[in-house]
């Protein structure tokens, strides 16, 4: 038999699961190897939905409505919130999974606790940073839900970083900011305000149309890992390595500590995957490595480890000491009113500091909506992490590479968030990529064998005794082939053709030429046959 390829893009209507389904080779069904095509699997298309989002990220344009700053992301997203969350409840998203129950549970405390802090505006404050949190995750849970997606979009936001890097380029050596004063130029429509930063470097930081240079660093970086990991059976070495020295180049002249720590942190987990990549427990090192140093840093130091890191993962001492102090008055904050929060009042801090600005993405959570807001939203980015990283994918390198990059990805961007705040676009898109990589938790690898129909009830399953094993040498289940399935030897064959209302034609293979008997005068060999669809008795 002549060695054939099927690749089968399938949605369920219930689950909105893709199924993948391998073609037949020749030999024994057990033995069968699958051939990917990375080409075909790199043309998948981005949904226009997502498409019109992050363009909206980039040039992030705004107007106001009423009391409330509308912006490119929070209109796409409040057009597409309601279908969107009623579409993951009833299923066609996949299965509801813990991250998706965390989530909307986050939201709700949220409210709640804004509603008791601030009663006057939790629904200016809420419709606008609730929509997009929930409303950003929601749009990577419904529009990237295979491979195919989910590299398309991994292309286009690469190709998003590289063509406005020469704008960057430019910002970075005269200082104009040239998006920001492309939209305040518009009538009617503003955009981010220039962000007070001193020269690094030599060099202006880059904000583009952010609301910080640090938001424009951790856009970059969120493409680093996704781009050099998972493209890497897409793009050829030299074009994957070129496309990813140039979104680290974003990264750097953003200089933003906090980016650039993120970016290090994903070269550190790719060349740890790469150095022990013959060894059976490479992560299980890593994590032993990590508590030898933080106990060593600690008994070595008249420092906390936490402060030690800060001091030489940012630029200056200063910024450190800072964010130190913050993390200490922040806490101090969080056991004052651990169930609540503070809402969006002001924390109590020294006379000296005088921003209320916490570069703190996780102390901000506990602090503004209580411990219970903190669990809520920590706990869902968790177990999305946990969920990704415990799935089986065999030997399915694809997946495998995907699924690298993404746990790269978001492991680094935890770690970096007790360091930088997110807010406005960049909040939006960083839980639409946690939403974005769900689909692996439900992926089915390719060569994987089709799940088993279900079997036959009623007389025909008691009379035939069809045994759930099929034999080696049977043809695999392809989506164009009849399942055959062996009978007992001592079941008589049905009739060869009784055609009743929808009835299928009976086909029986043929048996051996000599057949063994057994000690009843019986053939030992089993008989394959399909059976009709309906119920009906095969002696009838």
């Amino acid at each position: 038999m002549a060695a054939t390829e099927t690749s089968t893009r399938l949605r369920s209507g219930s689950s909105g699961d893709a199924v993948a389904a391998s073609g037949a080779a020749s030999g024994r069904a057990a033995n069968r190897t699958l051939t990917i095509n990375p080409v075909a699997v790199g043309r998948g298309r981005l949904a226009f939905p997502v498409l019109v989002f992050l363009l909206c990220v980039v040039v992030p344009f705004a107007f106001s409505l009423g009391p409330v700053v509308m912006t490119g992301v929070r209109v796409t997203l409040i057009l597409l919130v309601v279908p969107m969350a009623i579409g993951l409840f009833t299923g066609r998203f996949g299965r509801i999974l813990p991250t998706d129950y965390l989530f909307f549970v986050h939201l709700a405390w949220a409210t709640l606790a804004l509603g008791i802090n601030n009663p006057q505006l939790v629904v200016q404050n809420m419709g606008a940073t609730g929509i997009e949190f929930i409303g950003g995750y929601l749009l990577g849970r419904a529009y990237i839900r295979t491979k195919e997606d989910f590299i398309a979009l991994i292309r286009a936001s690469v190709w998003i970083v590289i063509l406005t890097l020469p704008i960057a380029i430019v910002e970075t050596i005269t200082g104009r900011q040239l998006v920001i004063e492309m939209l305040q130029a518009i009538p009617f429509v503003g955009g981010a305000v220039r962000a007070p930063s001193e020269a690094r470097l030599g060099l202006e930081r880059v904000q583009l149309g952010f609301a910080t240079p640090i938001h424009y660093g951790l856009y970059c970086s969120l493409s680093f890992a996704l781009c050099f990991v998972g493209l890497k059976s897409v793009y050829g070495g030299f074009k994957r390595w070129l496309a990813s020295f140039l979104v680290g180049l974003g990264v750097f002249i953003s200089l933003s500590s906090g980016a650039f720590l993120a970016m290090m942190l994903m070269m550190f987990l790719i060349f740890w995957t790469y150095a022990l990549r013959k060894s059976k427990r490479p992560w299980t090192i890593f994590f032993y490595m990590v508590a030898f140093f933080y106990v060593a840093i600690d008994l070595a130091s008249n420092r906390t480890p936490y402060r030690v890191f800060m001091t030489y993962a940012t630029f200056s001492p200063g910024t450190a000491y800072w964010r130190a102090a913050i993390n200490e008055f922040g806490m101090n904050n969080v056991w004052a009113n651990p169930i609540f929060g503070l809402g969006l009042r002001p924390w109590v801090r020294p006379g000296w500091m005088q921003t209320s600005s916490v570069d703190n993405f996780w102390l901000l959570m506990a602090m503004r909506f209580g411990i219970l807001g903190f669990l809520t939203v920590a706990a869902g980015y968790g177990t999305a992490l946990w969920q990704v990283a415990w799935r089986k994918f065999g030997d399915d390198q694809i997946l495998l590479q995907l699924r690298l990059a993404w746990m790269f990805t978001f492991s680094s961007l935890a770690f970096t968030m007790f360091t930088v705040h997110v807010w406005s676009e960049i909040y939006a898109l960083v839980f639409f990529y946690v939403g974005a990589g769900l689909w692996m938790v439900t992926a089915v690898p390719e060569g994987a064998a089709v799940p088993a129909a279900a079997p036959l009830r009623g007389s025909l399953q008691k009379r035939s005794r069809i045994d759930p094993k099929p034999a080696a040498d049977v043809e695999a289940r392809t989506p164009d082939a009849p399942t055959l399935r062996p009978v007992a030897a001592h079941s008589r064959a049905p009739e060869p053709q009784r055609r009743s209302g929808a009835a299928a034609i009976h086909r029986v293979a043929p048996g051996p030429a000599e057949p063994g008997k057994d000690e009843k005068g019986r053939s030992d060999q089993p008989v394959y046959t399909r059976f009709p669809t309906n119920n009906r008795d095969p002696k009838a």
